[in-house]
């Protein structure tokens, strides 16, 4: 977000919001055990009513352990099935695929196997938060982010305070 908005111009357009194609990382070190990428972005404030599949990778961090990112841009993953990644390794770019109003990512750590797995709490290391109803934020060192919160990468946080 930018000044409080997600996008510029007109939000009918996928290209006018600030996560369009951004590069999505790798959160932690694993291998790479599911991608999709053929799917094609959509409009964003579309009301889809029907199932649609995003664009996704699964990464596998520790047995049992595994990271999915959906909502990727069509034909931008740049990661396979079998590949081992690195934190911060690029996977490919935000979009708008899948059940999705605008153009983002939804990250999701879940336990158990490929075929039969739950989601659970992730821990994020170094980043900002703040209660929606509030504006002001705090520096988590580890946390698992809470209900109504925003979050925010310190480099965004930073970048954001030097622009004021």
């Amino acid at each position: 977000m930018k000044k409080g908005s997600m996008s510029t111009g007109n939000a009918g357009k996928n290209k006018n919001y600030y996560a369009w194609g951004l590069p999505v990382l790798a959160p932690a070190e694993g291998v790479v055990v599911k991608t999709r990428t053929d799917q094609k972005d959509h409009r964003p404030l579309i009301v889809i009513t029907k199932k649609h599949k995003s664009n996704y990778v699964v990464i596998e961090h520790a047995k049992g352990e595994f990271s999915n990112i959906h909502h990727l841009m069509k034909d931008s993953i740049v990661v396979r099935p079998g590949d081992y990644v690195e934190r911060g390794q690029l996977l490919g770019r935000a979009g708008d695929t899948g059940i999705s109003m605008f153009p983002h990512i939804h990250y999701q750590l879940d336990t158990g196997t490929l075929e039969n797995r739950r989601s659970t709490n992730a821990v994020f290391a170094c980043y900002f938060a703040r209660h929606k109803d509030t504006y002001t934020w705090k520096l988590v060192i580890a946390g698992i982010p809470q209900e109504g919160e925003y979050v925010m990468g310190v480099d965004d946080y930073i970048t954001s305070q030097l622009a004021r």
